[in-house]
């Protein structure tokens, strides 16, 4: 596994924060709020380019590594890929980074 020390790690509280609360808050199934919130931002967010992108990438040492990208987003001229997990009380920050490879 390579080194993670060069990526950078950034909690805040923005729009996207605010409205995955209100988001969450609203939804009667719980199932259903990763897609709800991914619609609203790309409906709603002028910052959001994308949602549930598919990312493919094959290691010889690791093998076949795959997965998707919940939201993409474009902001002061800088992408953000955006993974979140809505109840989660800790970041697996080897886990995270992994899954940017």
């Amino acid at each position: 596994m390579q080194s993670v020390e060069h990526v950078d790690f950034v909690e805040k509280r923005n729009f996207l924060c605010d409205a995955v609360s209100i988001i969450l808050g609203a939804c009667e199934d719980l199932r259903e709020r990763h897609s709800i919130l991914q619609e609203y931002l790309v409906y709603n967010d002028t910052s959001t380019i994308a949602a549930e992108v598919p990312v493919f990438m094959y290691d010889k040492g690791i093998g076949k590594i795959h997965g998707h990208i919940d939201l993409v987003q474009v902001r002061y001229g800088k992408v953000w890929v955006i993974d979140y997990k809505p109840g989660s009380r800790s970041v697996d920050k080897m886990k995270t980074a992994s899954q940017l490879y």
